[in-house]
């Protein structure tokens, strides 16, 4: 043991080039930790459709039968875009519980599209898709952040191994 202990104290301890390296394993870790944890909340868009504040009180199984139409003719998937145009205000309790969603016809009534939306949050409480990305220009600048450690740990990478090479 004490020839590993001579060759240390004549080495050193921790010098200039032990501190940059460290410091920029450190950058690259914690770098690559974000960008590893970030599709989590980046990407994940949760099941959503049209909000209707008259539906609030409903469960949203139900808030999506009285409000939103299928996608297809026959299909079970709810549109998450659009809502049948209706004053869904004058509507009482009573006909929204005895809602018979065949006895309507969309193409009397037509569609409109969403002014806002309810997010399903049996999954994620709160992500930045539901909480954020009304804002166009607010999201574009948080992908643009998470491409650009992206590319940080890239540089980081070459810079280490050139000067490793040196």
């Amino acid at each position: 043991m004490d020839g590993f202990d001579d060759i240390y104290h004549y080495i050193g301890h921790i010098g200039m080039y032990q501190a940059f390296l460290y410091t920029m394993l450190a950058l690259c870790g914690i770098l690559f930790g974000i960008v590893s944890l970030a599709p989590n909340f980046f990407t994940y868009t949760p099941m959503h459709w049209c909000h209707v504040s008259r539906l609030d009180n409903y469960p949203h199984e139900w808030q999506r039968y009285v409000a939103v139409p299928y996608t297809d003719t026959g299909s079970d998937a709810y549109d998450s875009c659009h809502m049948f145009d209706l004053d869904y205000e004058n509507i009482s309790d009573y006909e929204i519980a005895n809602w018979n969603r065949s006895l309507l016809d969309v193409d009397d009534i037509g569609l409109r599209e969403c002014g806002a939306w309810t997010y399903d949050r049996t999954e994620f409480v709160s992500t930045i898709v539901i909480d954020v990305c009304r804002n166009t220009l607010f999201t574009f600048l948080l992908f643009l952040i998470v491409y650009m450690c992206t590319c940080t740990l890239h540089i980081f990478n070459t810079v280490a191994h050139c000067l490793q090479s040196c």
